[in-house]
C-alpha cells in the first residue's frame, strides 16, 4: 500500500509546531553552571541533579537546539558551555533520589549524554580520557558495565530492564566502545530471551504478566543488535538466534494495541523504586516512543505504513497539546510537561524539565523519521534509472568569470563539490539538520549539445546522491488547467528532499520573460511568476543541489536567475579542440595505441591552423563524435587512424570548413553564434 504522504506531512507539521518551543521551555530550568534543574525553584541548589541534567543535555543535542539555547541564555560559546555542563555532571555525586552512588541508572544516563556529545563533536576522545568519576574514565565505566551483563541493566530488586539495556547500547554506540565477542553473545542471549518472554505475554494477553513497554524496549535492543550485525560487529554466536524483522515489526503493532484513548500508555511494571521517597520510576510513554522511532523508522520496518501506528502517533501528539502546563514562578511563566512520577507536582500542574526534555526528543525523532520516509518516497517517485556519468570522464570546457579565465569543472568543483561532505558520518539525510553552507545551485546556459544535462548527472554521481530531473512535461502533463496545482505538488516534493541533485531541464518555455518580448499565454506567465517564491524557498532550505538548464539565457526571466534563487550563472561551451583530442577516448572507442595514432594525425592536420582550430572549438561533444564517425565511413579502412592516413591536410581542413558552415549549431555566421559570443561574458557568482 502506498504511503499517505499528505497524512505524514500533516503529522510532521504537528511535531514541528510543538518542538519549536524548545528554547523557551528550557530557559527557566537553566542554572548558572549550564546544567538544568528539575524545577525552577531548584535552580540555586548546590547539588546537581545528574539524571535531570543529562536528560536535558541530550534533548538539546537531539533536537539540534543546543547552540540556540545557550546563546539565548547569554552564553556566547554554546559548545564550551555544554562541555562545562558535562564536566559539572561528571564531578557531581552520582546519586539519584536515594539510589546508591554510581547506580546503573545514573551511570547509563551519563554515558548516553557523553555519547551524544561526542557524536556532536562537543567533546572528544581526549576529553573522555581526561574526565574521571570515582577514578574511572567514561569509556572505562562503559567497559565495566559491559563486563557485567545483564546485571548492569538492573537497579534494585526488579531485575535487568530492557529500557536500561537499550539506552546503554545507544550510549556505547555513540561512544564507540567496543565489546568483546563474549560480551556481545551474552548481551544477545539475554536480549532474545527477554524479547520472546515479553512478546509471548503480550500476544497471549496474559494480563497478570504482560508489559508491552518492556516488550518494545527489548525489541529496540534486538533491532539495534541487528543493525550491528549488518555492520559486521556481531559474531555469529551473537546473532544466530536473533528474532526476525517481521516478528519485531509485529511487536510494534502490538504495542499500539495498549495505547490509552488519551494518547499515552498505562503504567506497567516499574524500572525501579526511588528509596528516598518510595516512588516508582516507570518508562515514560515518550521515552519508549523515541526509542521505537529511532529503531523502526527505516524503510524495512514500514512503521508509517500501518494505520494503527499513525493513529497512535497522532493521539500521542494530541496528548502533548492537551497536557502542556503553564506555571508561574517568581513572577515568570514557564511551560512544559509532567510525567506523573510525583503526583503532587502533577496535581499542581507543574512542568518537569526531564519530562519536557523527553517529549522534545520524541517530537524531534518523529519529525526526523517522517522526513526520511517522505524523502525516500519522493526519490522513488521521481528518480529515473540511467547509466552513471563519471565526473572524472567529463571533458572540461573553458569559462570566463569575473573577466578571469577558468574552466567549468574547476568552478563547479571549487564552489559546490568541495563544500559538500560525503562520507559515512555525513549521510545525505544529515543535510536536513545541517544545511549546505557552500554554493549549491546554478543556471547552466549555452547552446544545445554542450552536455549540460550530463554535467548535472555527473555531479549527482560524484556526490552519490539521488538524481531527479524535472521537465516542462512534469508541470503540464495533467493539463494546463492543473498547472498551478502541479507546480505546488512538485515544489512540495522537492522541499522534502535532503541530499539530492535536482535538474530543471529545458525550462525555456516555462520560465520565460514576462516583459512582453515573447508571446506567452497567460498561464505560462502566471507560472513564471509562481515559480519565483518557490525557487527562493528551495534556495533558503539549503538541503539540495539544484540546477536549471537553458539554451537561451536571454529568454529566461531575469528574476528567476537573481541571487537568492541561484548561486551561479555559468555559460557552458563546447570543449576546446585541444581538450577534445585529449579526451578522444570518450569520442572514439579504441585501444590506446590506436587512440594515440588517431590523435597524432588530428593534431598534425590542425597544427598552426588557428582558423580551423577555432571552428573545431565550436563543435559540441556530439557534433565532434558525428564528425569523426563521418571520417571513418567516408574512406575505406578498419580504423580511424587508417582512414585519416588517406586524407591530406587540405582535404581535412576543407571538410572542417564545410561542417563549420553547414552542420554545427554555432555556424558562422548565425544568430546562434552571435548569441553564443554575447553570452561569453555573462557568467557570474552571485
Amino acid at each position: 500500500m502506498p504511503l499517505d504522504l499528505a497524512r505524514l506531512r500533516a503529522l510532521r507539521a504537528l511535531a514541528e509546531a510543538r518542538n519549536g518551543s524548545f528554547v523557551d521551555d528550557f530557559l527557566p530550568f537553566l542554572r548558572g553552571d549550564n546544567t538544568c534543574c528539575r524545577l525552577p525553584s531548584k535552580k540555586c541548589e548546590a547539588e546537581v541533579s545528574v539524571t535531570t541534567a543529562c536528560t536535558c543535555l541530550m534533548a538539546a543535542v537531539l533536537t539540534r537546539r543546543l547552540n540556540r539555547l545557550y546563546k539565548s541564555a547569554g552564553r556566547p560559546e554554546p559548545e564550551r558551555a555544554a562541555k562545562e555542563a558535562f564536566r559539572t555532571i561528571v564531578d557531581a555525586s552520582w546519586v539519584t533520589a536515594g539510589l546508591s552512588e554510581n547506580n546503573n541508572f545514573t551511570r547509563m544516563l551519563v554515558l548516553r549524554a557523553a555519547g551524544l556529545l561526542k557524536t556532536s563533536k562537543i567533546i572528544t576522545d581526549a576529553d573522555l580520557a581526561e574526565l574521571k568519576h570515582d577514578g574511572k574514565t567514561i569509556p572505562g565505566i562503559a567497559r565495566q558495565m559491559l563486563s557485567d551483563i545483564p546485571a548492569s541493566f538492573e537497579v534494585g530488586m526488579f531485575g535487568p530492564k530492557a529500557a536500561i539495556a537499550y539506552w546503554f547500547l545507544d550510549a556505547i554506540d555513540h561512544l564507540e566502545v567496543t565489546a568483546s565477542a563474549g560480551q556481545l553473545t551474552a548481551l544477545a542471549d539475554w536480549a532474545c530471551a527477554e524479547f520472546r518472554r515479553q512478546f509471548s505475554y503480550v500476544v497471549a494477553n496474559y494480563d497478570a504478566m504482560l508489559d508491552p513497554v518492556a516488550m518494545i524496549m527489548a525489541a529496540c535492543v534486538v533491532k539495534r543488535l541487528q543493525r550491528w550485525r549488518t555492520l559486521g560487529r556481531l559474531p555469529k554466536a551473537a546473532y544466530e538466534f536473533l528474532p526476525p524483522a517481521p516478528e519485531l515489526r509485529h511487536s510494534v503493532l502490538q504495542l499500539f494495541r495498549f495505547q490509552g484513548k488519551s494518547g499515552i500508555w498505562p503504567k506497567y511494571f516499574p524500572l525501579f523504586n526511588f528509596p528516598a521517597d518510595g516512588t516508582s520510576n516507570y518508562c515514560f510513554t515518550f521515552e519508549f516512543l523515541e526509542a521505537t522511532l529511532t529503531e523502526f523508522s527505516d524503510s524495512e520496518s514500514r512503521l508509517f505504513d500501518a494505520d494503527a501506528v499513525l493513529s497512535g502517533l497522532e493521539l500521542a501528539i494530541n496528548w502533548c497539546n492537551e497536557n502542556r502546563f503553564q506555571f508561574s514562578y517568581d513572577g515568570s511563566a514557564f511551560y512544559g510537561w509532567n510525567s506523573g512520577t510525583q503526583i503532587k507536582l502533577l496535581r499542581e500542574g507543574i512542568p518537569e524539565s526531564w519530562a519536557t526534555a523527553t517529549i522534545h526528543m520524541f517530537l524531534a525523532k518523529l519529525r526526523e523519521g517522517l522526513s526520511e520516509v517522505i524523502d525516500e518516497s519522493v526519490v522513488a517517485a521521481w528518480a529515473k534509472s540511467r547509466d552513471p556519468e563519471e565526473w572524472e570522464n567529463l571533458i572540461d570546457a573553458p569559462l570566463i568569470i569575473r573577466d578571469q579565465k577558468t574552466t567549468l569543472k574547476t568552478v563547479l568543483e571549487e564552489q559546490i563539490l568541495k563544500g559538500i561532505k560525503v562520507h559515512p558520518e555525513c549521510p545525505r539525510a544529515s543535510y536536513r539538520g545541517k544545511p549546505i553552507e557552500s554554493r549549491r545551485s546554478a543556471v547552466l546556459f549555452g547552446p544545445p549539445g554542450t552536455s549540460k544535462t550530463t554535467i548535472v548527472r555527473a555531479i549527482a554521481d560524484r556526490l552519490k546522491w539521488p538524481y531527479i530531473e524535472i521537465t516542462p512535461s512534469d508541470f503540464v502533463g495533467k493539463g494546463m488547467e492543473q498547472i498551478h496545482a502541479r507546480t505546488n505538488e512538485i515544489f512540495g516534493d522537492l522541499a522534502d528532499l535532503a541530499g539530492a541533485v535536482v535538474l530543471f531541464d529545458e525550462m525555456d518555455a516555462l520560465a520565460a520573460k514576462r516583459d512582453g518580448s515573447t508571446q506567452l499565454d497567460v498561464v505560462r506567465q502566471l507560472l513564471t511568476t509562481g515559480m519565483l517564491p518557490k525557487l527562493a524557498e528551495l534556495f533558503r532550505r539549503k538541503q539540495i543541489a539544484y540546477f536549471m538548464n537553458t539554451n537561451h539565457r536571454k529568454g529566461i526571466d531575469p528574476a528567476i536567475m537573481r541571487a537568492g534563487r541561484f548561486d551561479m550563472l555559468l555559460h557552458v561551451v563546447p570543449p576546446t579542440w585541444k581538450d577534445k583530442l585529449e579526451g578522444l577516448r570518450l569520442l572514439y572507442r579504441a585501444e590506446e595505441p590506436e587512440l594515440t595514432k588517431a590523435r597524432d594525425l588530428l593534431q598534425d592536420f590542425t597544427k598552426d591552423k588557428e582558423r580551423e582550430r577555432g571552428i573545431l572549438d565550436r563543435f559540441t561533444f556530439s557534433e565532434t563524435k558525428s564528425f569523426l564517425e563521418h571520417l571513418q565511413i567516408s574512406r575505406e579502412g578498419a580504423q580511424l587512424s587508417g582512414k585519416l592516413s588517406s586524407w591530406n591536410q587540405d582535404g581535412f581542413l576543407r571538410l572542417v570548413e564545410e561542417w563549420g558552415s553547414k552542420f554545427i549549431v554555432l555556424k558562422d555566421p548565425s544568430p546562434e553564434l552571435e548569441e553564443f559570443n554575447e553570452d561569453q561574458g555573462a557568467s557570474s557568482l552571485q
